[in-house]
Protein backbone atom coordinates (compact mmCIF):
# COMPACT_ATOMS: atom_id res chain seq x y z
CA UNK A 1 0.00 0.00 0.00
CA UNK A 2 3.00 2.77 0.53
CA UNK A 3 4.58 2.15 -2.67
CA UNK A 4 0.87 2.63 -4.44
CA UNK A 5 0.92 5.77 -2.36
CA UNK A 6 4.22 6.98 -3.31
CA UNK A 7 4.01 6.34 -6.63
CA UNK A 8 0.75 8.08 -6.57
CA UNK A 9 2.01 10.67 -5.06
CA UNK A 10 4.54 10.87 -7.58
CA UNK A 11 2.72 11.13 -10.61
CA UNK A 12 1.01 14.02 -8.62
CA UNK A 13 4.07 15.68 -8.29
CA UNK A 14 5.02 15.28 -11.87
CA UNK A 15 1.57 16.48 -13.32
CA UNK A 16 2.13 19.51 -11.50
CA UNK A 17 5.63 19.87 -12.92
CA UNK A 18 4.11 19.37 -16.35
CA UNK A 19 1.17 21.67 -15.60
CA UNK A 20 3.70 24.48 -14.48
CA UNK A 21 5.86 24.00 -17.38
CA UNK A 22 3.43 23.83 -20.31
CA UNK A 23 1.56 26.82 -18.94
CA UNK A 24 4.77 28.85 -18.64
CA UNK A 25 6.89 27.26 -21.55
CA UNK A 26 4.79 25.83 -24.04
CA UNK A 27 4.25 28.58 -26.42
CA UNK A 28 7.53 30.21 -25.76
CA UNK A 29 9.34 26.81 -27.19
CA UNK A 30 6.62 26.90 -29.94
CA UNK A 31 7.66 30.40 -31.09
CA UNK A 32 11.55 29.42 -30.07
CA UNK A 33 10.97 26.41 -33.02
CA UNK A 34 9.09 28.66 -35.13
CA UNK A 35 11.53 31.90 -35.00
CA UNK A 36 14.91 30.72 -34.08
CA UNK A 37 15.11 27.10 -35.72
CA UNK A 38 17.49 28.65 -38.31
CA UNK A 39 19.98 31.55 -38.26
CA UNK A 40 18.01 34.39 -39.61
CA UNK A 41 20.98 35.95 -41.93
CA UNK A 42 21.15 32.62 -43.66
CA UNK A 43 17.85 31.34 -44.17
CA UNK A 44 16.00 31.73 -47.18
CA UNK A 45 12.95 32.91 -45.57
CA UNK A 46 14.34 36.05 -44.01
CA UNK A 47 12.78 39.21 -44.65
CA UNK A 48 15.53 40.89 -46.05
CA UNK A 49 16.38 37.99 -48.01
CA UNK A 50 12.82 38.37 -49.45
CA UNK A 51 13.17 42.08 -50.26
CA UNK A 52 16.26 41.16 -52.23
CA UNK A 53 15.12 38.22 -54.00
CA UNK A 54 15.39 38.13 -57.70
CA UNK A 55 12.92 36.14 -60.32
CA UNK A 56 14.79 34.27 -62.98
CA UNK A 57 13.53 34.54 -66.34
CA UNK A 58 12.47 31.08 -66.53
CA UNK A 59 10.16 31.58 -62.92
CA UNK A 60 8.94 35.11 -64.84
CA UNK A 61 7.76 33.27 -68.00
CA UNK A 62 6.39 30.56 -65.95
CA UNK A 63 4.47 33.12 -63.73
CA UNK A 64 2.48 34.87 -66.68
CA UNK A 65 1.97 31.34 -68.69
CA UNK A 66 0.86 30.00 -65.18
CA UNK A 67 -1.57 33.09 -64.65
CA UNK A 68 -3.19 33.03 -68.31
CA UNK A 69 -3.61 29.76 -67.64
CA UNK A 70 -5.42 28.58 -63.94
CA UNK A 71 -2.87 30.15 -61.58
CA UNK A 72 -3.32 32.55 -59.27
CA UNK A 73 -1.81 34.96 -57.15
CA UNK A 74 -3.36 35.99 -53.83
CA UNK A 75 -2.90 38.90 -52.18
CA UNK A 76 -4.79 40.35 -48.82
CA UNK A 77 -4.50 43.73 -48.72
CA UNK A 78 -2.06 46.15 -50.85
CA UNK A 79 0.22 46.31 -48.17
CA UNK A 80 0.38 42.38 -47.44
CA UNK A 81 3.15 40.80 -50.20
CA UNK A 82 1.77 38.09 -53.18
CA UNK A 83 1.98 34.14 -53.09
CA UNK A 84 1.42 31.97 -56.03
CA UNK A 85 -0.87 29.36 -56.10
CA UNK A 86 -1.44 26.45 -58.58
CA UNK A 87 -4.29 23.89 -57.96
CA UNK A 88 -4.64 20.50 -59.86
CA UNK A 89 -6.14 17.00 -59.94
CA UNK A 90 -4.28 14.45 -58.30
CA UNK A 91 -2.81 12.21 -60.27
CA UNK A 92 -2.66 13.19 -63.57
CA UNK A 93 -1.49 16.52 -62.80
CA UNK A 94 1.22 15.45 -60.59
CA UNK A 95 4.41 15.96 -62.92
CA UNK A 96 3.18 19.05 -63.86
CA UNK A 97 2.51 20.40 -60.03
CA UNK A 98 6.44 18.67 -59.35
CA UNK A 99 7.48 20.57 -62.48
CA UNK A 100 6.68 23.95 -60.97
CA UNK A 101 7.62 22.88 -57.17
CA UNK A 102 11.67 22.82 -59.10
CA UNK A 103 11.21 25.86 -61.07
CA UNK A 104 10.10 28.04 -57.85
CA UNK A 105 12.17 25.51 -55.61
CA UNK A 106 13.71 28.89 -53.95
CA UNK A 107 10.25 30.29 -53.47
CA UNK A 108 8.69 27.41 -51.61
CA UNK A 109 8.86 26.09 -47.82
CA UNK A 110 6.92 22.93 -47.84
CA UNK A 111 6.22 20.06 -50.62
CA UNK A 112 3.51 19.75 -52.75
CA UNK A 113 0.43 19.26 -50.76
CA UNK A 114 -2.29 16.53 -51.65
CA UNK A 115 -5.89 17.43 -50.82
CA UNK A 116 -8.75 14.71 -50.48
CA UNK A 117 -11.98 16.08 -51.35
CA UNK A 118 -15.56 15.82 -49.96
CA UNK A 119 -17.71 13.36 -52.13
CA UNK A 120 -19.46 15.11 -55.33
CA UNK A 121 -23.30 15.01 -53.69
CA UNK A 122 -24.70 14.53 -57.82
CA UNK A 123 -21.71 11.79 -58.61
CA UNK A 124 -20.75 10.71 -55.19
CA UNK A 125 -17.56 10.83 -56.65
CA UNK A 126 -14.24 11.46 -54.47
CA UNK A 127 -11.92 14.30 -56.08
CA UNK A 128 -7.96 14.61 -55.46
CA UNK A 129 -6.30 17.79 -55.75
CA UNK A 130 -2.36 18.46 -55.78
CA UNK A 131 -1.62 21.99 -54.88
CA UNK A 132 1.70 24.44 -54.68
CA UNK A 133 2.03 27.64 -52.85
CA UNK A 134 5.26 30.15 -52.58
CA UNK A 135 5.63 31.93 -49.64
CA UNK A 136 4.78 35.88 -49.73
CA UNK A 137 7.51 37.74 -51.93
CA UNK A 138 7.64 41.13 -52.76
CA UNK A 139 8.70 40.26 -55.70
CA UNK A 140 5.34 38.64 -57.03
CA UNK A 141 3.45 42.04 -56.47
CA UNK A 142 4.26 43.51 -59.69
CA UNK A 143 2.23 40.39 -61.40
CA UNK A 144 -0.58 40.94 -59.29
CA UNK A 145 -0.75 44.66 -60.05
CA UNK A 146 -0.74 43.94 -63.75
CA UNK A 147 -2.95 41.30 -63.23
CA UNK A 148 -5.83 41.35 -60.95
CA UNK A 149 -8.05 44.69 -60.56
CA UNK A 150 -10.56 44.98 -57.68
CA UNK A 151 -9.47 41.95 -56.45
CA UNK A 152 -10.66 39.97 -59.92
CA UNK A 153 -8.21 38.49 -62.85
CA UNK A 154 -7.69 40.58 -65.90
CA UNK A 155 -5.97 40.31 -68.68
CA UNK A 156 -3.27 43.02 -69.78
CA UNK A 157 -4.27 44.23 -73.51
CA UNK A 158 -0.65 43.39 -74.66
CA UNK A 159 -1.57 39.09 -73.42
CA UNK A 160 -5.14 39.25 -75.37
CA UNK A 161 -3.86 39.29 -78.36
CA UNK A 162 -2.31 35.69 -77.19
CA UNK A 163 -5.76 34.35 -75.57
CA UNK A 164 -7.65 35.37 -78.96
CA UNK A 165 -5.47 33.63 -81.21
Amino acid sequence: MEIKQLLCGYLLYLFNIFRSYSYYTWFPLCLFKRFYSKIPETSKFFSQSKKEYKLTKEQKEAIVAIILADGFLERGKLTYNTRLRVDHTYPKQKSYILLLHNIFAPLIAMEPKIVVRKADSRTGKIYKSISVSTLKFPCLNKYHELFYRDKKKSYPLKYTRFINS
